[in-house]
């Protein structure tokens, strides 16, 4: 559990978690971590855990988002065994929570974990740096680029509080959008995809996306496969058809669009670019980065609390589904 991120809001759930957990006489340890050392935290219990333990145990991690990735990252680094991963997070909102069906209330989140007999497999990505010599992982997307460009200028924008006070964010929205267009200058890319290198000398934003994918069963588990999109070519002109286009969803009849899906990716960017992972902001810097699709199992049974206790995603998913 990490208590360092949010704080009162980290300990109060747990709290909840743990009442719970005693009142149902669950068998269970407890460890405190901060996120810096959450992949070291799980790789020790991994490696320290009995054999036989091993195959009986799951890891449930509480905290924000990155908490999850670094225990799956550090369960792997031992090598031994993938031992399904339950979640609970302190954020009051987790796209992925919402996309795969877990409730955002923390007790009914438990109850989906206490409940559930068997993994279920989801996939994620993986990104290994060999110019850094690090690997991290993410459930959504990453983006190099003019899109990252833009958030990281947001973010940092002066005057975000004033128009946030005002609630007029997307005015400022719209002025960042234009001077990140007039500011992003094109860069080289070299990309290695579905056995072909691909080079574009004019590039203007690569977003690799890990797309949505549930086995239930191990034997049902195949080769995932990331979603490429390279935008190239980029005038001002394009850049408003781009913009118009990717808000219908239509961008990739764009002939400057490329879209590719492959398991695996190896991008090569000489020049340095901004970047962003799930959101959160990575470091200026050059990329010679392998990607990869795979699956790891998470503890859950989805479908083993009321409809009305799920995010409302999952609640629109399902109700189409009983259609």
């Amino acid at each position: 559990m990490d208590e360092h991120t949010d704080k009162q809001r980290a300990v109060a759930i747990w709290n909840k978690i743990r009442s719970y957990l005693n009142e149902q006489k669950i068998n269970y340890r407890f460890s405190k971590t901060r996120p810096e050392f959450a992949a070291s935290t799980a790789e020790k219990i991994v490696r320290t855990c009995p054999a036989q333990q091993l195959n009986e145990c799951i890891i449930m991690a509480v905290g924000r988002h990155s908490l999850m990735l670094d225990t799956i990252r550090g369960i792997k680094n031992a090598g031994k065994k993938e031992i399904p991963v339950a979640f609970i997070t302190t954020e009051e909102n987790d796209t992925f929570m919402e996309k795969i069906g877990v409730s955002s209330s923390p007790i009914a989140a438990l109850k989906q974990i206490l409940n559930a007999v068997r993994p279920t497999y989801f996939n994620l990505g993986q990104v290994d740096e060999t110019t850094h010599d690090s690997r991290r992982l993410f459930t959504d997307k990453l983006d190099i680029g003019f899109d990252a460009y833009t958030a990281n200028s947001l973010i940092n924008a002066r005057s975000h509080n004033f128009f946030s006070r005002f609630h007029l964010t997307f005015l400022l929205k719209i002025w960042n959008t234009f001077t990140s267009y007039i500011n992003q200058e094109s860069f080289e890319v070299t990309m290695r995809v579905n056995q072909k290198y691909n080079f574009y000398k004019h590039t203007f934003s690569v977003k690799i996306e890990n797309t949505p994918h549930i086995a239930n069963t191990q034997q049902q588990r195949s080769d995932n496969e990331l979603e490429i999109e390279l935008v190239n070519n980029m005038n001002f002109f394009f850049y408003l058809l781009f913009s118009i286009a990717r808000h219908f969803g239509l961008q990739y009849k764009l002939p400057f669009v490329h879209r590719f899906t492959s398991s695996q990716v190896h991008l090569v960017i000489k020049s340095l670019e901004f970047g962003q992972i799930d959101g959160a902001q990575m470091n200026n810097r050059f990329y010679d980065v392998f990607f990869k699709s795979f699956s790891y199992p998470f503890w859950y049974d989805i479908d083993s609390i009321p409809l009305s206790d799920l995010p409302k995603n999952s609640k629109r998913k399902k109700s189409s589904a009983k259609k």
